[in-house]
């Protein structure tokens, strides 16, 4: 503790000599009393892996910094291509990397996928048979691997049939089917037997027209026969009168069988009725007909002599007509006939001949508010007709609105339509409304990465407001802040701030 004491004391009079020395020292001349003489520090880039100094100055003469440099911040790296480390193989998995091109500084290590075989087509290297399995390769391109897979035996391939007893119209045969490859038999089989070969037809019994035929077949192989039964043939049909029919009377006749005369039908024809003469040149006259009195005639039935009397209608007066009183419009009138054959006189009446009238004049035009008149006149008589013309349709005006009626962008108004010439109300109509004429869209508050913002649009029409939402904007990023450098064996770190 005591030398602690004395190295205390000789300590503070060691610094008190040397302030004293200093004291009775004269000051020396200042060099930069006139100004500083300003050399520029170099700046000194920064690289991925070194920070860099901003350009600056000093004080030749006293070495006063006149202008500090400000550390560079470290660039980013450049990442190169992918390089290939560790091939991947068929089964094996790879790794690649990529490094900065400028410092070298290995980035990022990938594991790449191993690439799986390449095989080619199956080939067949063993060929499979009915009773044995094949097998087929494939090779892998790149590593030259190979896979082998069995392939199914083969089916039996049925041959054609061979025939081991032939079947005949009284027994039945047999045969078999082997496989074309391996000649094992597959199937077995029974053959029906054949059907008969009969010869031509014999006939035992002929059929007639009261009894069924027979006839006989018999195989030409075997002694089996057949037999069959022919139909009946038909009637042959012929009709026989048995009272022939009169002109008063009816006749009787029947249908009989011309082999067996076996009656198959019978039939009740009808009286002839009487025939008489259709030329009236072959009647017999036996009182001609005049101008007022009828004629009498006669003719013989051909089949039984009957006669039968025909009158003769009266023949009309001949002459040519006469008017005696001429026909008018509404009155009738009177002609005259002297018979040339007779002499009688003939008057008859005439029928009024009707009005003959001419086109139609219009004497009042028809409006939209009354009726019009036409009138014509009978070219003959001088007498009139009158007919009232339908009213004319109103004309309408275009479509019409009041102020008080318009439509506006929020409500229905009414249009209508006028007579031009009457005035008169024609027809009404809705009009529906506008709807509003917005303008464009006017921001009124900007939106921001953190905010919505707000526009608003008027209606040129009324005045009418409205206004939305904007969505927020995306935030605007800054550079790349390193947070930590990576290395060798680990990464780095880094981040964006919005600005």
């Amino acid at each position: 503790m005591k030398k602690l004491s004395v190295l205390l004391i000789l300590l503070c009079a060691l610094c008190c000599l040397c302030v004293l020395v200093a004291c009775d020292t004269p000051p020396a001349a200042d060099p930069c009393a006139g100004g500083h003489t300003a050399v520029t520090d170099a700046e000194i880039p920064a690289s991925c892996t070194k920070a860099g100094l901003s350009e600056g100055s000093h004080c030749s003469l006293c070495g006063k910094i006149l202008t500090a440099q400000t550390e560079l911040a470290l660039l980013d790296h450049t990442v190169g291509e992918w390089t290939e480390q560790l091939p991947a193989t068929c089964e094996q998995k790879g790794t690649r990397y990529n490094a900065c091109t400028v410092c070298n500084t290995v980035l990022t290590v990938e594991t790449v996928k191993a690439t799986g075989h390449d095989f080619s087509a199956w080939v067949t290297t063993k060929t499979a048979s009915c009773t044995a399995k094949g097998e087929e390769a494939r090779t892998c391109s790149t590593c030259e691997q190979t896979q082998t897979r069995d392939t199914k035996t083969r089916a039996h391939l049925s041959g054609s049939r061979i025939v081991d007893v032939t079947p005949s119209c009284t027994t039945a045969g047999s045969a078999h089917y082997n496989c074309v490859y391996c000649g094992v038999l597959i199937k077995q089989e029974t053959l029906a037997k054949t059907a008969h070969d009969y010869a031509a037809w014999t006939t035992l019994v002929q059929a007639t027209c009261t009894q069924a035929g027979l006839k006989k077949a018999v195989c030409t192989h075997c002694d089996a026969t057949q037999e069959e039964t022919l139909a009946k043939l038909p009637h042959t049909e012929a009709w026989v009168e048995d009272l022939a029919a009169s002109c008063t009377t009816n006749g009787l006749r029947h249908k009989e069988c011309t082999a067996c005369h076996a009656v198959l039908a019978t039939d009740i024809s009808n009286a002839l009725g009487h025939e008489y003469p259709r030329d009236h040149d072959q009647w017999t006259l036996l009182c001609a007909a005049s101008c007022t009195s009828q004629g009498l005639r006669k003719a013989a039935c051909v089949h039984c002599g009957l006669e039968q009397f025909e009158t003769i209608p009266a023949l009309s007066h001949q002459g040519s007509w006469v008017n005696v009183t001429a026909a008018g419009c509404t009155a009738g009138g009177q002609r005259r006939l002297d018979c040339t054959v007779c002499g009688a006189v003939v008057l008859q009446a005439t029928p009024a001949k009707g009005h003959r009238f001419d086109a139609w004049l219009t004497q009042t035009e028809a409006t939209c508010q009354a009726l019009g008149v036409q009138i014509r006149t009978c070219l003959d008589c001088s007498a009139s007709q009158t007919q009232t013309l339908d009213r004319i349709p109103h004309a309408e005006s275009d479509w019409l609105t009041d102020d008080a009626t318009k439509a506006t962008c929020t409500t229905d108004g009414q249009r209508y339509k006028i007579c031009t010439f009457c005035k008169a109300l024609t027809v009404t109509e809705t009009v529906s409304a506008t709807g509003h004429s917005f303008g464009a869209w006017e921001t009124q508050v900007a939106p921001s990465c953190q905010s919505l913002g707000s526009e608003s649009r008027a209606c040129a029409t009324c005045g009418t407001t409205e206004t939305q939402s904007i969505a927020r904007t995306s935030h605007v990023l800054g550079e790349w802040i390193t947070d930590a450098t990576s290395s060798c064996t680990a990464g780095g770190r880094r981040h964006k701030l919005c600005t």
